[in-house]
């Protein structure tokens, strides 16, 4: 079951890795893109802030510029006379057009409004004569200047402050981001354990099935060799028991021959009694003329045969009635060899017998 389970289980490890990797590089893109775009806000805030400083250097310059230029009404002022107007309004040409030339470096349409104001007042000046109409005028293009430089400031800080917004949000991004590639690190590396875990548990598996192989292979040839040894010991009952069996028949078989032996013996003493008498009848029927030859030897035959075997089977021994017996389930005369043959099929059917037994 185990290793039916992990080989059914791995394509989806597998599949997981590839997707949990697949998401890595997609975060690693994803990051890479949030850091240049980082970098990109970066940049742009310092030119904001670059931005920032050139204004407010221009704003404290525009401040010097209205101080320097109350300063040479006042003494406008106090002096009399065209020359000692002209002096300061020459004075105030150059340096306006020194801060117009300053600022055409840092925002050239600034610097073209400036200067035209400037060109505009001196015209004005020089046509009207009225020192007090051009400083109410300067003054108003120089709080004019200040308002607009105000507003840019002020659109330079909504700028900034988008920009920071923005950058706070690709920091939230960015740690969201990096929090999630630690999630997707953590399961790379528990499904790699895992990966570690199975690859493990089916080397664990294949060896427990060879050592089971080997135990089996050793438990056949254990119960090979058990059946050999029972077989053998089978084999050897056998043999023994048809050893017994062939004793007891050959010793049977012994019994019997001793038996027909002595049966023949006695057998061939009744026949030369037979005989003798015979002889003797045939002289006794010759030394008798009175009696008719047939008649007596028909009476002397049979009362030779009834007579002698009757008196021979009185004093017959224990051993004798069993040959009777023997005989008397045999065929009548049997000859030595057949007995033998019979005894030799008895001993056939004693052995198949026995091979029958030994096989139960």
């Amino acid at each position: 079951m185990l290793t039916l389970s992990f080989y059914n289980t791995r394509p989806v490890y597998v599949l997981l890795l590839q997707q949990l990797q697949q998401a890595v590089e997609k975060r690693n893109e994803i990051i890479a893109r949030l850091s240049s775009n980082l970098q990109e806000a970066l940049a742009s805030r310092d030119q904001v802030q670059l931005e920032a400083h050139s204004l407010v250097g221009q704003i404290g310059a525009l401040q010097r510029q209205l101080q320097q230029t109350s300063v040479d009404f006042l003494r406008i002022k106090s002096q009399s006379g065209a020359e000692a107007l002209n002096a300061p309004l020459q004075h105030q040409h150059g340096q306006c057009s020194q801060d117009a030339d300053l600022r055409h470096k840092k925002e050239a349409p600034s610097e073209e409004s400036r200067s035209a104001g400037s060109q505009s007042s001196v015209k004005d000046f020089g046509a009207a004569g009225d020192a007090t109409a051009v400083l109410h005028k300067i003054k108003a293009e120089l709080e004019e200047e200040r308002q607009n430089s105000q507003r840019l400031c002020a659109e330079l800080l909504e700028e900034m402050e988008k920009r920071q917004h923005v950058i706070s949000l690709l920091d939230v991004e960015k740690k969201g981001r990096e929090e999630e590639r630690q999630d997707l690190h953590s399961q790379l590396s528990l499904v790699q354990t895992q990966c570690l875990e199975m690859q493990r548990y089916k080397e664990e598996k294949e060896k427990l099935n060879r050592e089971v192989l080997e135990l089996r292979s050793r438990l056949r040839e254990d119960d090979a060799e058990e059946e050999a040894a029972s077989s053998a010991l089978r084999l050897q009952r056998r043999e023994e028991e048809m050893q017994k069996l062939r004793e007891e028949h050959q010793e049977e078989l012994e019994g019997v021959r001793q038996l027909l032996e002595a049966r023949e013996k006695e057998l061939k003493f009744r026949e030369e009694e037979v005989m003798g008498l015979k002889a003797a009848k045939n002289r006794h029927n010759q030394a008798k003329a009175g009696f008719s030859c047939e008649e007596e030897m028909s009476a002397d035959e049979a009362r030779l045969e009834s007579g002698p075997v009757e008196d021979g089977m009185d004093v017959s021994t224990p051993g004798d009635v069993l040959m009777e017996r023997y005989l008397s389930s045999a065929p009548p005369a049997p000859s030595q060899s057949s007995l033998v043959n019979d005894s030799a099929d008895h001993c056939s059917q004693l052995d198949l017998s026995a091979d029958y037994r030994s096989e139960e």
